[in-house]
């Protein structure tokens, strides 16, 4: 299998090595080149001729000026040092790549699982008292028996409130300490559920990928002379009528962005819409003009006849 679906082709390069070669060989040399860089080694040298579409008393004659771009490895293949290059640097970022995504893949469930246990522990990470501490049962001068409960509710309250709680007992009563912390900003942000969908878009799995009120509000601000709302009817019509172009999940967004931007390049919607109207309106008044001048000069026959 060959490193990437495509190919580094530098044309100024290519056409300052290949400027004595024919036709003919420029194709059998990019075949081969493809041919390689598909495989990902050298090519054998019983291959040559098929890897390059020629039959063998034409290659017999190309042979003679391709063999300059290659060198025979110990097997006899034929061996391309640039090319070699290229694949060893696509291969080794496509491992730095691989290696990355399984790093973050770790950490991401190393920090779901942390998260799932701060969930599950919920309100049983108090310090409880002993059955069998009965020091404060003893010495102790409060007869409020709900004394027992109010902790619990206040070390409950300050798993909810972000408030971490000291509770402890004296000769006085009950003292609290509070210690504050920073609340998170996601109670402050509308729930998902809460967001109104305007229209749905089909995706290449056949999933529909659903675009918010916020959404359009926020593209309206950075493609002012777009109308939003009739450019995605106008990719959902597009999607729904090439299933074969559908976009992934995380293609999409680039996808909406790419196609509003080519929108406010070309002047946008809007103004289209302007122009149309201007049109329109040209024509009703040179039909008005028309109209008035056809009466005055029925009317200035009938006078003349008259």
């Amino acid at each position: 299998m060959a490193a990437l679906p495509y190919i580094q082709l530098y044309v100024s390069d290519y056409l300052a090595d290949t400027i004595h070669l024919t036709t003919e060989e420029h194709g059998a040399y990019l075949l081969l080149l493809m041919n390689y860089w598909q495989t990902g080694k050298p090519i054998p040298k019983n291959r040559l001729a098929s890897a390059a579409r020629l039959s063998n008393e034409r290659w017999t004659d190309v042979e003679q000026t391709l063999n300059e771009y290659f060198t025979e490895d110990e097997n006899g293949a034929w061996f391309n040092a640039r090319l070699e290059s290229d694949l060893k640097k696509v291969k080794s970022n496509r491992k730095q790549k691989v290696r990355a995504g399984r790093a973050s893949a770790a950490k991401r469930a190393a920090s779901q699982a942390v998260e799932s246990k701060k969930k599950s522990n919920g309100c049983s990470t108090g310090v409880q008292r002993p059955f069998n501490d009965t020091r404060s049962r003893d010495t102790d001068t409060d007869t409020d028996t709900d004394t027992d409960t109010e902790e619990e509710q206040l070390r409950c309250s300050s798993v909810d409130t972000n408030i971490s709680v000291d509770v402890s007992k004296s000769r006085d009563g009950l003292h609290l300490s509070e210690h504050r912390a920073i609340k998170s900003d996601r109670s402050a942000q509308p729930p998902e559920n809460e967001k109104t969908t305007f229209i749905e878009l089909p995706l290449n799995t056949n999933d529909m990928h659903p675009v918010t009120t916020q959404n359009i509000e926020h593209w309206k601000t950075l493609y002012p002379a777009v109308d939003v709302e009739q450019a995605l009817r106008s990719m959902c019509g597009w999607l729904e009528s090439t299933p074969d172009k559908r976009k992934t999940k995380r293609g999409i967004n680039r996808f909406i962005t790419a196609w509003l931007a080519r929108e406010q390049d070309r002047g946008g919607s809007k103004k289209q819409q302007t122009e149309e109207s201007v049109v329109e309106e040209a024509k009703r008044i040179r039909q008005e003009r028309k109209t008035t001048l056809t009466i005055n000069a029925i009317d200035g026959e009938c006078r003349r006849v008259g």
